[in-house]
């Protein structure tokens, strides 16, 4: 991981994408760092997948029942007044024009690409079912997965 984190770009680390996680890493008995785990860190994702740490470690497709995703234009939510996480669900839900994903590599696809800042073209909205809790996120017309994109026009 440290070879990850010398050779990533100022972009990749001031950039607005989501890190995964923070991390705190123990080492020499008592001593602890605290590192951002950045998407670009695919050797450090590897090293967890071939311990397998990976699915225990960051949210994966098998924590989520289902996702809606909408085009931002065609829903009724003013960001700018603030909003609930269930507000915002709720109006997916009864939106006509959202889709509802359920396919396990379409979630991780929309894992994998969607922002956590609600400022994207399109809105996914990812229900974990065993915590009965709504993480809502974002994509640009860029980073959209085109399962999506295809689907929503």
């Amino acid at each position: 991981m440290t070879e990850e984190v010398d050779a990533a770009s100022y972009e990749e680390l001031d950039g607005i994408d989501e890190p995964y996680a923070h991390i705190e890493i123990y080492y020499n008995g008592s001593k602890k760092a605290y590192m951002t785990w950045n998407r670009s860190y695919t050797r450090f994702e590897k090293w967890l997948e071939e311990k397998s740490l990976l699915n225990d470690a960051k949210v994966n497709s098998n924590d989520i029942s289902y996702a809606l995703a909408v085009r931002e234009k065609d829903i009724d939510i003013n960001f700018a007044e603030g909003y609930s996480y269930e507000e915002v669900f709720d109006v997916m839900n009864d939106s006509k024009t959202s889709i509802k994903i359920t396919d396990k590599k379409q979630i991780e696809s929309g894992l994998r690409n969607s922002n956590g800042y609600i400022e994207g073209d399109y809105i996914i909205a990812f229900y974990f079912d065993e915590q009965r809790s709504i993480d809502i996120k974002s994509f640009t017309e860029k980073t959209v997965p085109d399962f999506i994109k295809e689907r929503l026009q």
